[in-house]
């Protein structure tokens, strides 16, 4: 495996602030290389992320129990692929070995490995018994069933969300609990653009083309798509950002390596774009055409997959001198520049709306909003990225809204924090404590939830301290009266 693709990972600048954002990426657990011994060794990864964290029930567990018994239909729809000839012979015969091994292992393991290599052959059984196991669409499946076949053969499990790489290759997997090792897209895509930004023509042509090699048939073009059941959404499916990140390798590796299949895939890759959800990401709006982070979630409005999609598409545009991706950009940008404001609030911003940023994440989106100033030159993402930039260096700001309770029976109170915060509160009066309580609060208004209250009038007083984030730290004392009713 190329090292360097890990350790100078120059990837887009709006990804670089993802890195190094926060604690949370520090804390990462390393990234686990797969050698072709077999043997498993650990690397830091400074990959930038890719799908945000999803807490919810696995689909491919539930998806096991009913369909790791019909595996056999993946092999007999091999065998049809081949007798109609839209598959080569050997490609049948690769992805005949492969399922074999795969099912073969799942029997002899035990434990976590073998539930996970379990539950991936019951999705792509799951995928198979859905007619969604078209030939395109056999090598990426295949390969995810290798992979998982190859780690999990050794009896080890990954840590949550665990980064994995095989051999010589640069492709990103990831580890998700209950569904094995998935090809992350827009790592694998990271890495292609830090490939690109070292100027690593080699190293760069041998990533795209094992991308090449992987994409599917979708809405009348290309996609690269992911395998697994995510959000509510089932596979496959794709992603707008992700997408676009691709077009963007593909395009700059075009140029890069003056090698016209790039582009010409980067063009296929557009389709996505021109389609409706759930086939394409397209969304329709009032102002123009909204681009989804997810293919099966047309409702979905994620701020910054939305601006990296524009990037990518700015990028074919310029780079590429392809007129369909200015029209696709030229389509959706004014949506974006409508959009942005109502994403900053006083002091934090939202990642899709009622949702909070996470200091990551937000990072991510400043830094998408620094490339959209330099490349539309519009003045709202240059303010816009300069209000994100304040946010994590501002101090959290605390307001107490609640003047006057009645004496003699427990009343709530209401606070304001601008920003989020590990919070700590005391309720008094006089030298009498009332109520002690602290949590982590997002912005916005928090009800602090029955406050004892003397039967005498009086004058309490609130202390609350904020700590956020980067550990700034605040205090402030409000006055509450009171008083009888």
């Amino acid at each position: 495996m190329f090292r360097g693709a890990l350790t100078v990972l120059a990837v887009p600048l709006a990804l670089l602030a993802l890195i190094t954002a926060s604690g949370a990426e520090a804390s990462r657990p390393p990234l686990l290389h797969t050698g072709v011994d077999g043997r498993i060794t650990a690397v830091s990864d400074s990959l930038p992320e890719d799908l945000p964290t999803f807490e919810g029930p696995s689909r491919a567990t539930a998806a096991s129990r009913g369909q790791a018994a019909n595996s056999s239909v993946v092999g007999y729809s091999i065998r049809r692929m081949l007798a109609a000839h839209t598959i080569t012979s050997l490609l049948a015969s690769d992805a005949t070995a492969t399922w074999t091994a795969a099912v073969r292992t799942r029997r002899r393991l035990h434990g976590t490995p073998g539930a996970e290599l379990e539950n991936v052959i019951a999705e792509i059984a799951a995928i198979t018994n859905r007619k969604a196991l078209t030939p395109s669409r056999l090598p990426l499946l295949m390969l995810t069933a290798k992979r998982n076949t190859e780690f999990f053969s050794h009896g080890r499990t990954p840590s949550y969300h665990q980064r994995v790489t095989f051999g010589t290759s640069d492709i990103v997997w990831q580890y998700y609990p209950g569904q094995g090792l998935q090809l992350q897209v827009l790592a694998t895509f990271g890495v292609a653009n830090g490939l690109w930004r070292a100027n690593l023509p080699g190293h760069l042509r041998t990533l795209l083309d094992e991308m090449l090699a992987l994409k599917a048939n979708r809405a009348g073009g290309s996609a690269w798509e992911y395998a697994f059941s995510w959000d509510g959404g089932s596979p496959p499916w794709t992603s707008s950002m992700s997408q676009s990140t691709g077009i963007q390798a593909m395009t700059r590796g075009a140029e890069l390596l003056s090698d016209r299949k790039y582009l010409n895939a980067a063009k296929s890759a557009l389709a996505i774009f021109r389609k409706p959800t759930p086939s394409g990401v397209r969304v329709a709006t009032a102002r123009g055409p909204w681009y989804a982070m997810y293919s099966f979630d047309s409702s979905g409005r994620i701020l910054n997959g939305f601006l990296q999609t524009l990037v990518g598409l700015n990028e074919m545009a310029v780079r590429g001198s392809n007129s369909s991706a200015s029209e696709l950009f030229n389509a959706a940008e004014p949506v974006a520049r409508a959009a942005v404001p109502g994403y900053l609030r006083s002091g934090w911003s939202y990642y899709s709306p009622g949702v909070w940023s996470t200091t990551s994440y937000q990072s991510l989106t400043a830094g998408f909003l620094d490339e959209l100033c330099q490349r539309t030159l519009q003045s709202i993402y240059c303010r816009s990225k300069a209000r994100l930039d304040r946010f994590p260096v501002a101090p959290p700001r605390i307001a107490v809204r609640t003047h006057r309770v009645a004496t003699g029976k427990p009343s709530d109170m209401s606070i304001w924090i601008s920003k989020p915060a590990a919070v700590s509160i005391t309720v008094s009066v006089g030298h009498r404590f009332l109520k002690s309580f602290s949590a982590d609060w997002t912005p916005g208004y928090h009800r602090l939830e029955s406050v004892p209250i003397p039967h005498v009038p009086g004058t309490l007083r609130v202390r609350v301290r904020a700590v956020d984030y980067a550990g700034h730290s605040v205090t402030v004392t409000g006055s509450v009266q009171a008083v009888h009713r």
